[in-house]
């Protein structure tokens, strides 16, 4: 009986945790597994429950959002300029810039969730990664076909937002570092 009281405790030890670290993932597990795209709040996402205060995001989700905040919401401020200003190109060109835009700021809101996954699991199998890599990859080549296909006045800021998002593919390396 000795053996099996042990391993009995040892499996509580274990299922404790497991609960602790779902206490920590919270959020993050909710928006991986929900595969939407939300939009980004500056604080962390509340947890299902209301007992438990919200874990807080790691340093790297910070920096990230901080990166969402101060530089990628200019990016679409700028856009909106861009579209405003336009008015010597053909009305149906107008929007262009600020549709681009829109893709680019959702490419870097989706890839928060990697960003948000990565600080807080083991590195994942190639498909799992493909998988939550999937959503910001359709978004970066839909920003990349918008800009070979458009000859308009707006090209050159097309093909600016399209080669910025080339900067998203840093995610995507699973070879060693330097």
């Amino acid at each position: 009986m000795d053996g099996l009281e042990a391993v009995v405790e040892r499996l509580e030890r274990v299922a404790g945790r497991l609960e602790k670290f779902e206490g920590h993932v919270g959020a993050a597990g909710a928006v991986i597994s929900s595969g939407a795209s939300t939009p980004i709040s500056s604080g962390p996402a509340a947890t299902s429950a209301p007992s438990s205060p919200a874990p807080r995001a790691s340093s790297s989700v910070e920096a990230y959002d901080m990166l969402l905040v101060q530089q990628v919401a200019r990016v679409v401020v700028t856009a909106k300029k861009i579209g405003r200003e336009g008015e010597l190109w053909p009305i149906d060109q107008r929007d262009l810039v600020v549709e681009a835009s829109k893709l680019f700021e959702q490419a870097f809101q989706e890839l928060r969730r990697v960003v948000e996954a990565m600080s807080a699991c083991k590195r994942p199998a190639l498909p799992d990664l493909q998988k939550l890599l999937a959503p910001a990859g359709d978004l970066l080549v839909s920003a990349t076909n918008k800009a070979e296909h458009c000859r308009s006045a707006a090209n050159n800021h097309l093909k600016m937002i399209a080669e910025g998002l080339q900067a998203l593919t840093w995610t995507a390396f699973t070879g060693s570092g330097p």
